[in-house]
């Protein structure tokens, strides 16, 4: 009989699947698909705002649950229009200069996981490029930080 072999601990994917989601964001805005665009901006936007709180602020990985912040202090961290607001407070006195200014104003106020469900036609293309270049910018600064630029 043979020992089975010792569980590995589960590891993240937030940042692969934020890039995978801006990149098809991208492309769907393209092929104008502006809902299922939106949709999936907001969702790279919350996917790359998790990894870099695992990756490079000290939260851990929760695989019930969003990661948990290092102090012990109690965060949602719910999808990215709820994600948002506690990010200032969360990042304040952890992180350079870019991260802040990225975060000062919440380009997803208006943005909610629930609009996955509709036609995408009040889809404004303004707000659009505002969840897009939100996410792409998520994306550069997730890139920097993992190359130790930030």
């Amino acid at each position: 009989m043979t020992t089975p072999a010792a569980a590995t601990p589960q590891q993240h994917t937030f940042w692969p699947a934020g890039r995978g989601h801006f990149h098809a964001s991208v492309k769907l805005a393209k092929e104008s698909l502006p809902g299922s665009a939106d949709h999936l901006a907001g969702l790279a936007a919350e996917c790359v705002v998790k990894a870099y709180l695992i990756d490079f602020l000290g939260f851990r990985f929760n695989p019930k649950g969003p990661p948990m912040d290092p102090t012990g202090a109690r965060t949602k961290l719910g999808h990215v229009n709820e994600l948002w607001p506690e990010l200032t407070q969360i990042v304040s006195g952890r992180v350079g200069p870019d991260l802040m200014s990225l975060i000062y104003e919440n380009p997803f106020d208006g943005w909610s996981v629930h609009d996955r469900y509709a036609d995408g036609n009040g889809i404004q293309a303004a707000e659009l490029a505002q969840h897009i270049d939100a996410a792409r910018r998520l994306c550069a600064l997730y890139e920097l930080a993992s190359k130790g630029h930030i």
